[in-house]
């Protein structure tokens, strides 16, 4: 059981960055000839994977985006996911903190037990999604599958302009 929760850890990806084409002098040259302002080559896309022990520097792997698929879409359409419901859940999470934040700083002497029992929470929830790979998205670089984080961080368009970049599904 331990061995499979160690083994959820590893490959899953911190940040994705879509990075310009890398152009040789020679390239350079012989393009500014031809074509002016317009690069041949695809840009490339950057993944920085997080390794299994904190303290190890993230592995970094740049690739074409001809190498990159994604196993499903990421982001939900429009009609799922309607804008003012999703605004009207931004502010009640806010307000929801700012009472949390309130009500923690008005009780300081049971503060720090609040605070043990939110991470153990945090940390219950965790586990959660690592059993059941919940909020997890799946991406192929380079013939290597990765997971993507898709309930938190910060996307871009949801996650939408990566899809409209590379391809997505694979068999």
């Amino acid at each position: 059981m331990g061995f499979y929760l160690i083994s959820k850890t590893p490959n899953i990806v911190s940040s994705i960055r879509v990075l310009p084409p890398v152009q040789t002098a020679g390239q350079a040259a012989g393009q500014a000839a031809a074509r002016p302002g317009i690069a041949a080559n695809l840009p490339q896309l950057e993944v920085r994977v997080k390794r299994m022990f904190p303290l190890l520097q993230p592995k970094v792997i740049t690739t074409s985006l001809e190498n990159v698929t994604l196993k499903t879409r990421f982001s939900l359409p429009s009609e799922y996911v309607p804008e003012l419901r999703r605004l009207e859940k931004q502010m009640e999470e806010e307000a929801r903190k700012k009472a949390l934040w309130k009500f923690d700083t008005e009780h300081l002497l049971t503060m720090p037990f609040r605070r043990i029992g939110r991470a153990f929470m945090n940390l219950f929830k965790g586990v959660r999604a690592a059993w059941t790979d919940v909020g997890y998205g799946i991406i192929k670089v380079d013939g290597k599958q990765y997971k993507v984080d898709v309930t938190k961080g910060y996307a871009h368009d949801g996650f939408r302009t990566l899809e409209r970049i590379v391809n997505i599904g694979w068999k």
